[in-house]
């Protein structure tokens, strides 16, 4: 198989898995949760072996679904399993909204783990993207998933399907920080071959419309809005193979279309929420060309809103390089130290943030920290970047 054929299918994956995940829960029901990831991580290595050499079908979809029932039902067959589902069609629609709301209203489910299954099966995201995401051990994501997995097939959950327009507040809470997060994993693809997966981010963006169609929550305009913000910038962030820092982007490349259509959603709330004070904060990078001091200062007053809603340790991150623009060290190193215990060895950016800090009075300690975010990569792209940006300036 060759690099052509590896990328086909890894992006296969990530554009099918949930689809075939919540197709086959949808017509089979959830006592064979146990079996229908199998069903598809077979499917998959049947599509290593088979879409070799450009041998690719012209229906990747209605090949894999094919597939993936008949070896669920061979599994079933195979464990004596009462066979009972809805014949189907190769072609179905994307059942995972309707997935995503039935483990939403599980009752006796934890917050966090909805979120880790819901990443895991709904979006297809490996553990090790979502560990990088959630800051959680692999293994503790893995053993979480598990016992996920385990009350969904023993419990007694509502039947398909459902409606988001009936979501509680604090349910609609839990679907866009899972939205959120999925964006957020395609925007800073850490655990992948590029820096950046813009169908990660495109998937996020369509389930989120679609949502916002049914749920009339500020919170998901919002969430559009800022997603808008991001992908508007998508065509300037890599130039001739390297990573465009976002100082550094060409502002005319810049999808004007998108950034019009953040604005359209980025309405003033009565109370103000994460989203919308992280797409005020990305459009007001965007549309300023001064970086003074006042601009700091305003960004400084606007990160400090946000951490009013959320205690981040990533967001203390960007706190900490206001401060650094404003050459006020001494609170940026109080903070520093605050989430190190946190963030050191697990987020590569905290090094890159805490050896910047320290450039001009401990360089030594600051390249130490430098290639220490080095070797804690292992994309060629952000390998590059650091090295130009920081080890060799």
């Amino acid at each position: 198989m060759n690099h052509d054929d590896e990328i086909n299918i890894e992006g296969s994956y990530r554009a099918y898995y949930g689809k075939l995940y919540a197709s086959l829960l949808h017509h089979f029901g959830k006592s064979y949760i146990p079996i229908i990831e199998n069903a598809i991580q077979n499917t998959f290595l049947k599509a290593l072996r088979q879409w070799k050499h450009g041998r690719i079908p012209e229906n990747k979809l209605g090949w894999l679904f094919i597939v993936a029932k008949n070896d669920l039902l061979n599994q079933i067959k195979k464990e004596a399993f009462q066979i009972n589902y809805i014949e189907f069609d190769a072609d179905q629609q994307d059942y995972r909204l309707e997935v995503l709301y039935y483990i939403i209203k599980a009752t006796d489910i934890p917050k966090k783990a909805k979120t880790l299954f819901i990443l895991k099966n709904i979006f297809g995201l490996h553990i090790k993207e979502i560990s990088a995401s959630t800051l959680l051990g692999e293994e503790a994501i893995y053993k979480n998933i598990q016992r996920t997995r385990k009350r969904l097939q023993k419990g007694d959950r509502q039947k398909f399907p459902g409606s988001f327009s009936a979501l509680k507040p604090m349910e609609i809470t839990l679907v866009a920080e899972v939205l959120y997060g999925v964006f957020n994993i395609g925007y800073d693809a850490v655990e992948s071959k590029s820096f950046f997966n813009y169908n990660v981010c495109l998937e996020a963006y369509a389930l989120t419309k679609t949502i916002k169609n049914q749920h009339a929550d500020v919170r998901i305009k919002h969430l559009l809005s800022l997603f808008f913000f991001h992908i508007a910038r998508f065509g300037s962030r890599m130039a001739k193979g390297k990573m465009i820092s976002f100082f550094d982007q060409d502002k005319s490349l810049w999808n004007q279309s998108f950034i019009n259509a953040g604005f359209h959603y980025l309405e003033k709330p009565d109370q103000l929420n994460q989203y919308y004070i992280e797409a005020l904060i990305v459009s007001s990078y965007m549309m300023e060309n001064n970086y003074d001091e006042g601009f700091w200062n305003k960004m400084l007053s606007c990160y400090k809103l946000l951490q009013n809603i959320t205690d981040s340790p990533i967001l203390q991150l960007n706190v900490c390089y206001c401060l650094m623009q404003l050459n006020q060290e001494e609170d940026a190193i109080k903070i520093i130290e605050k989430v190190e215990p946190v963030l050191r060895g697990r987020y590569y950016y905290f090094e890159l943030v805490k050896a910047s800090l320290y450039k001009k009075n401990k360089s030594e300690l600051s390249k130490e920290l430098f290639l220490k975010a080095l070797n804690n990569v292992s994309q060629p792209v952000r390998k590059q970047y650091i090295l130009e940006h920081f080890l060799l300036e």
